[in-house]
């Protein structure tokens, strides 16, 4: 906005250059602020300002798209720890039971009303205790209770590196299964899936859980490589009112050759360029038209239909930047295939059953996936922490066991990345066991009781309990507008900056045609023009 005044300026010849700046200035706040404005009869002003119009009709309707949003979202809540809660202004209220008498040594009471429940906000002031079932006081109970913890501490852990799916058969110690084979271990606390050639290593119990492989990512905000500015309206729309306005363009150049006779102090350029061209742009933009126009009152009728038809034409225009804004944008990559075909680079989670899967995958999309996404990527298998931290970043997909996963995308995610996470399933979730060693009298012993687990539904509550879930987006905690990018609105700008080099341009050209007309006319000594 800072050089529509300077071009201005520099493009006038005039001794009066301070009222010229001044009048620019005035025209630059007052496109600005969505007004019409007298333009001058040069040719680099007419485009300049142009450009500017339609720039500012473009920004206009992001810049009330958040007054509108601000006033329709659930307003963000700050306070989630004690030391934000101490500096706010907000006075605490306590429940008046003997545990917090204990903690605070005071007694303090209030009643809510049903508007102040809602505005309620919980934070922690304290670590929880951890509660426990007391036993009566020499309870026989109490002998069998130490018993069995003594014998959970008589139980040797063994750690494995990994499953080690690579040294099925070769009777490796370094995996569990190795170590289930080589028959160093009794059972194994991890899980595995039953395949055929596990079958002769050990012996399996029931299912008691699934695998949680997922691939997680940021899905982008939009899939649509088109300028934006063109999404409201399809191609016909667009044809539509590209003729309209032609049409409204056509009438009025046709009035000004009907009404040349009236208007014969000025040319066909500047009739055209200033009535035609300028105020068939002043109706699109809704600045108004800035002459008075030419010819008679059906010319004036034909400006109200073009304003009315501009006025309801902006108004869609308008709804479908305010709901780009508001609304989420649609999740279009939801199976393989269109993970494939994305823009989205893969990192998998450094496991060997990672690598089993894909040797022996015949799915044709997910072998198009580890050749063209997996295999060409220096971030192709890494660890849990640095493929989250991909996520975060941005244009990566990472694959992983979302059930201690999920863990640290809540911990290093932001509310409105967590709002941006989606998932897909790369191959069918197995149903995993827990493997004893072959031939081992404890497997009958531990489906009884594993079976009896199961159906007392304690399995499924251990499983909700240790297996985190993914993370949902809390709208209501969060200002949930869309951010506007500079990519969404790069077209307007670049519209802007066009014009103002093709008026930087034209306006050398005017210089450069003014300085030779003087060189070849010899003016005579006291030759003064009539006109």
């Amino acid at each position: 906005m800072a050089l529509l005044p300077l071009l201005n300026y520099t493009g006038t010849f005039s001794a009066r250059r301070e009222r010229h700046f001044e009048s620019s200035i005035l025209a630059a706040i007052g496109m600005l602020c969505q007004q019409g404005i007298s333009a001058s009869s040069r040719s680099p002003n007419r485009i300049v300002i142009v450009s500017f119009m339609i720039l500012t009709l473009l920004l206009y309707q992001y810049y009330t798209t958040f007054f509108v949003g601000y006033q329709l979202i659930v307003p963000r809540k700050s306070i989630y720890t004690l030391e934000q809660l101490i500096a706010s202004e907000m006075t605490v209220a306590i429940e008046d039971v003997s545990y917090n008498h204990e903690f605070f040594r005071v007694k303090m009471r209030k009643t809510f009303t049903e508007r102040e429940i809602c505005e309620l906000q919980q934070v922690q002031l304290y670590p929880q205790r951890t509660i426990q079932l007391p036993v009566t006081k020499g309870s026989p109970l109490r002998e069998s209770f130490r018993l069995s913890l003594l014998r959970f501490k008589s139980i040797y852990m063994v750690l494995a590196r990994d499953w080690s799916f690579d040294s099925t058969g070769r009777n490796s110690t370094q995996g569990m299964i190795g170590q289930l084979q080589a028959k160093l271990v009794d059972f194994s606390v991890t899980p595995f899936a039953l395949t055929t050639e596990r079958i002769p290593l050990a012996d399996f119990t029931i299912e008691i859980a699934h695998g949680t492989f997922y691939t997680v990512f940021r899905h982008p905000k939009s899939l649509n490589k088109d300028n934006i500015f063109l999404h409201p309206f399809d191609t016909l729309m667009w044809t539509a009112v590209s003729a309209m306005f032609a049409s409204v363009a056509f009438f009025l150049g046709l009035s000004i050759v009907c009404s040349r006779w009236r208007n014969q102090d000025r040319s066909y350029v500047d009739l055209f360029g200033e009535q035609v061209f300028l105020g068939t742009v002043g109706i699109l933009s809704q600045q108004g038209f800035h002459d008075h126009p030419s010819g008679r009152g059906t010319n004036r009728l034909l400006l109200f239909v073009g304003m009315g038809f501009s006025l309801v034409i902006l108004q869609f225009y308008s709804t479908f930047i305010l709901g780009y804004q508001l609304i989420t944008p649609p999740r279009t990559i939801t199976s393989l295939e269109r993970l494939v075909d994305s823009e989205l680079k893969m990192s998998v989670e450094n496991l060997s059953y990672h690598r089993d899967f894909f040797n022996r995958t015949k799915n044709p999309a997910a072998l198009k996936l580890y050749q063209t996404k997996i295999l060409p990527n220096k971030f192709a298998f890494v660890n849990l922490s640095f493929g989250v931290q991909l996520v975060k970043r941005g244009g990566y997909a990472f694959h992983c066991e979302t059930s201690y996963g999920n863990t640290l995308l809540i911990e290093m995610l932001t509310e409105r990345e967590i709002c941006d996470l989606q998932k897909i399933q790369l191959y069918p979730q197995r149903r995993v066991h827990l493997p004893l060693v072959k031939g081992s009298p404890l497997r009958e012993l531990f489906k009884m009781n594993l079976q009896l687990l199961k159906e007392r539904g304690l399995i499924a509550y251990y499983h909700v309990r240790n297996y985190v879930p993914t993370p949902k987006c809390n709208k209501e905690s969060t200002n949930h507008i869309e951010p506007i990018l500079l990519t969404d609105v790069k077209f307007a700008f670049l519209l802007l900056a066009v014009g103002m080099a093709a008026s930087v341009i034209l306006m050398a050209l005017e210089i450069v045609l003014e300085r030779t007309r003087h060189r070849w006319i010899n003016v005579p000594e006291g030759f003064v023009w009539l006109n």
